[in-house]
């Protein structure tokens, strides 16, 4: 059986990579559990991330890409959470209408695709890279958050979405789901004039509301107050759902 706590603690004994900042060195610190925050930040690379190596610096670049202006509070919310796991300063700037939350990291690349499996084509191949068993609970409801926080979205029925083009992470989801208890129910929507891949899609519907923001919920608390907002307006009771983001 993979201890992943006994491999995230190896990766921490591990030379420390340092940086350099005001004049210090400061260490990356690798979490040595399998924590919510971890989970979380996971799920998010996992949405919304990509990673980049430049041959030429030799720096491994990661980057999470969200909306300029409706994901501006939850780019704030990533800022601290990265610092918190890894002692790690991130930067972030708007590039169009895209806010794109930057740093460089060989050791939490390392971590990524210790957890997480990235494949070829990242968006299409990703999902968590052992049995769920392998992870505890609040890890994977944090990976489960960091998901709908980035690719996630709330219908005008008020139900609460997941759509990824990666059937194995969305087949993650809906396992998490089950652990907890939370009914859903999945759909396709299929490859078309403007879709290359189909679109896996799970719901949570918003009589499940409350058991999902207790158990997994939302940092980007726009989403948050949609779910809620949705979950008590009976006017909106069946309209289909909008397309995700």
């Amino acid at each position: 059986m993979v201890n992943l706590n006994l491999i995230l603690k190896d990766l921490m004994e591990k030379q420390n990579e340092t940086r350099y900042y005001n004049q210090e060195y400061s260490k990356i610190k690798i979490p040595t559990n399998l924590s919510f925050s971890l989970g979380e930040f996971m799920g998010a690379f996992a949405g919304d991330g990509n990673y980049c190596y430049n041959k030429k610096t030799g720096h491994h670049r990661i980057r999470i890409s969200l909306h300029a202006k409706d994901d501006k509070e939850y780019g704030k919310f990533l800022l601290k959470i990265i610092y918190k796991l890894f002692n790690k300063s991130a930067c972030s700037f708007q590039k169009k209408n895209l806010l794109i939350v930057s740093f460089s990291s060989v050791k939490i690349y390392q971590l990524l695709s210790t957890l997480l499996y990235l494949g070829t084509y990242k968006s299409r191949d990703f999902c968590l890279k052992y049995p769920l068993k392998h992870y505890s609970l609040d890890f994977l409801n944090g990976f489960s958050r960091g998901l709908f926080d980035t690719d996630g979205f709330v219908s005008t029925n008020g139900n609460i979405c997941l759509g990824l083009i990666s059937k194995s992470a969305i087949t993650n989801v809906c396992d998490i789901l089950g652990l907890n208890k939370i009914k859903f129910t999945q759909n396709i929507r299929k490859i078309g004039p403007k879709r290359k891949h189909p679109l896996f899609i799970v719901r949570v519907s918003r009589t499940n509301t409350e058991k999902f923001i207790k158990n997994i919920g939302f940092s980007n608390k726009r989403k948050e107050t949609s779910a809620i907002k949705r979950r008590f307006n009976r006017n909106v009771c069946g309209r289909r759902d909008s397309n995700p983001r």
